[in-house]
């Protein structure tokens, strides 16, 4: 089962002294996303912790891209609930960069044991891709979702098992939404906006 309590790796001393000036911060200034973020646990029933560390994650998820040259990372805010009929494990949060750029990216995290993904990364084309695409197309993972494929490219290590995956409802859902990104891992799902 995924759905194993990870080992907890201790933060290090320049994370602890951060942390530390952060409630210190927190204390005196209020921390307007925290207090957000914990009215909406207590709303909902769900579980709120002020921060998480990467290593804290299982190695599946720390490998996907998103996650990758990010040795300074800072993940606050964390909800954390199960979903009942999907038999999922979800947790919603904020990552940052520490130091003096703090880039936020609020993502969810999604672990299922229902879940079983070929590694794939879903993102928004960037312009150059927009423009050469209207060229020429390699993109068959996405290539019955015209719609999609102007605003989106895949790449998947097993592009075979995706098409199981990508359906018409899919598809419209994803293109009503802001342009997300989303990382696939075995029993994990990350989607993000991109920074």
């Amino acid at each position: 089962s995924n759905l194993v309590k990870r080992d907890v790796v201790p933060p290090s001393i320049a994370d602890q002294v951060e942390d530390f000036f952060d409630d210190i911060k927190d204390t005196f200034g209020g921390n307007h996303r925290q207090l957000d973020m914990r009215s909406l646990a207590t709303a909902r029933d769900w579980h709120y912790t002020k921060r998480k560390h990467l290593e804290d994650f299982d190695y599946a998820v720390r490998s996907l891209r998103f996650f990758q040259n990010k040795k300074r990372t800072r993940i606050q805010h964390v909800l954390e609930f199960r979903e009942v009929k999907t038999a999922s494990r979800i947790e919603l949060f904020d990552v940052g960069n520490r130091g003096g750029n703090k880039k936020v990216s609020t993502c969810c995290l999604i672990e299922s044991d229902l879940l079983n993904l070929p590694r794939f990364l879903l993102r928004p084309k960037k312009t150059i891709e927009k423009m050469t695409s209207v060229f020429a197309s390699s993109q068959t993972l996405l290539a019955k979702f015209p719609d999609l494929q102007k605003q989106y490219t895949m790449q998947a290590k097993h592009p075979e098992y995706m098409h199981g995956y990508l359906t018409e409802q899919w598809s419209e859902h994803l293109l009503s939404m802001p342009l997300l990104t989303i990382e696939g891992l075995d029993g994990w799902l990350l989607i993000y906006t991109q920074q």
